[in-house]
């Protein structure tokens, strides 16, 4: 993506390599979606998530993904306190879940990483599939044991 940002100040990353900046350690990890910026590119550059470290707590930002594979890897590497999974936008299933988890698969992935905290994100804003906004929020607080997710708007102070 470096070709189309010429004049910006841009740190290209593979799978697994990081940057540090000021104490703060960042990893960009793999992620399951395509990837396209322009009419014939589909695929050439990584879809990524994203690892951010402190030397207090280790955030895990999964960004726009399927359920895979990289999630069970990505826990057996690094301890993470807060895990941040995509719930929305995954009807119909036979079109969606090639590049967005439902909320079962994002109780899964959270399972994988072995996260302490499960922050749910990429629902409830814009109508992007079949579901309504709601019922991602709705079929995740059923899924983790005693709600312990943030209620929607609440603040979380990490």
């Amino acid at each position: 993506m470096k070709k189309i940002f010429k004049k910006e100040k841009i740190k290209e990353l593979s799978w697994f390599e990081s940057w540090e900046f000021k104490g703060i350690k960042i990893v960009l990890l793999p992620a399951k979606h395509w990837s396209k910026r322009r009419l014939f590119d589909r695929n050439t550059s990584l879809w990524g998530s994203f690892l951010i470290q402190t030397d207090k707590t280790t955030i895990y930002y999964a960004g726009d993904t399927a359920y895979s594979y990289h999630f069970k890897d990505i826990g057996e590497i690094f301890e993470i306190d807060y895990a941040f999974l995509p719930i929305g936008a995954y009807k119909p299933d036979y079109i969606m879940k090639h590049n967005h988890m439902n909320p079962e698969e994002a109780y899964k992935a959270f399972k994988d990483l072995n996260a302490k905290h499960f922050i749910p994100i990429h629902y409830g804003v814009f109508k992007l599939s079949d579901e309504s906004v709601s019922e991602p929020y709705e079929k995740i607080v059923k899924i983790i044991p005693e709600n312990k997710i943030p209620k929607i708007g609440e603040v979380v102070i990490i």
